[in-house]
């Protein structure tokens, strides 16, 4: 009778430890599971972050491009609005500039400083 309960605790006790084993596995498994689903997640969501920026930055760029080739011949009240429309697009993507990679911010800076050269070609012509 006491080899029988022996056997009978030993098996219960083998039987316990594999579940517990298998369910800890599979847990581990999900887990992983779940990690790499969320890690996959951000960076989803960071490259259609990246690409937003670059189609704002590229629809700008070509904005400014346009807009410095016409500053040579426009009248002041045209002059105007374009600088006002230049700023709030500036300040639309100086707002998210603290996310953006170095490429992102040299390339933002000549954008810049391609506008400044426009404006001040632009003010010189209106003094005159």
């Amino acid at each position: 009778m006491r080899t029988n309960l022996k056997l009978y605790t030993l098996s219960l006790g083998l039987a316990l430890s594999s579940f517990v084993f298998s369910c800890s596995q599979r847990t581990q498994s999900q887990a992983g599971a779940t990690v790499n689903s969320a890690g996959n997640d951000v960076k989803e969501t960071t490259r259609n972050a990246a690409d937003e920026v670059g189609e704002e930055m590229n629809q700008f760029s070509s904005w400014v491009k346009d807009k410095s080739a016409k500053a040579a011949t426009v009248s002041k009240e045209e002059w105007g609005q374009m600088k006002t429309e230049y700023k709030e697009q500036e300040a639309k993507l100086e707002a998210n500039s603290s996310t953006w990679d170095n490429k992102t911010k040299k390339a933002w800076k000549k954008m810049k400083a391609d506008w400044n050269e426009t404006e001040n070609k632009v003010q010189a012509r209106f003094k005159d």
